[in-house]
């Protein structure tokens, strides 16, 4: 190596010797290399949509009010839904909070740790209205990868993504 001025840094900073270095050949193997950093690297993959969609799934807002959406979430969500609908086919009543538990109101911890009761009917849109925001975030990344190429914007740009 040797130094040489830089303007941009106004200072002396090491050039490094072309012919050491190893040449990346494909926007693939930039991308792993910049992978390895935390960084992506040029060309929108699946993965990139993916992680995307992934990440405008962490919360969800169902009457107002933003709630966890993670994948552990989503599937606590899933059974709570599952569970209002048995309570509904066995005969709980609008207003009763105790439709699960006897001793207990049921309800929802939303993003900010307020407690939000919910009878069965309203648990049972809860979780029909969450299945229906991941289904949307699915079918936008869906319509994303179909494109080609994607466009570069895809996480920038919200037109491509369901909104609350």
């Amino acid at each position: 190596t040797s130094k040489a001025w830089s303007s941009a840094d106004t200072a002396y900073v090491q050039q490094w010797d072309a012919a050491r270095l190893s040449k990346i050949a494909s926007e693939a193997e930039l991308r792993e290399v910049l992978a390895n950093y935390g960084l992506k690297g040029p060309g929108v993959t699946t993965d990139y949509v993916h992680d995307e969609r992934d990440r405008r799934l962490q919360t969800f807002t169902f009457a107002g009010v933003v709630y966890d959406f993670d994948e552990v979430s989503r599937n606590r969500i899933d059974k709570a839904r599952g569970s209002a609908l048995a309570a509904l086919i066995a005969g709980a009543e609008p207003g009763d909070l105790r439709w699960a538990d006897p001793n207990n109101d049921f309800g929802w911890i939303a993003a900010d740790n307020s407690f939000h009761a919910m009878d069965a009917q309203t648990a049972l849109a809860f979780g029909n209205a969450a299945a229906a925001w991941e289904g949307l975030h699915s079918g936008a990344a869906r319509s994303l990868k179909n494109q080609n190429p994607m466009p570069s914007d895809y996480a920038t740009n919200a037109a491509y993504w369901p909104t609350s």
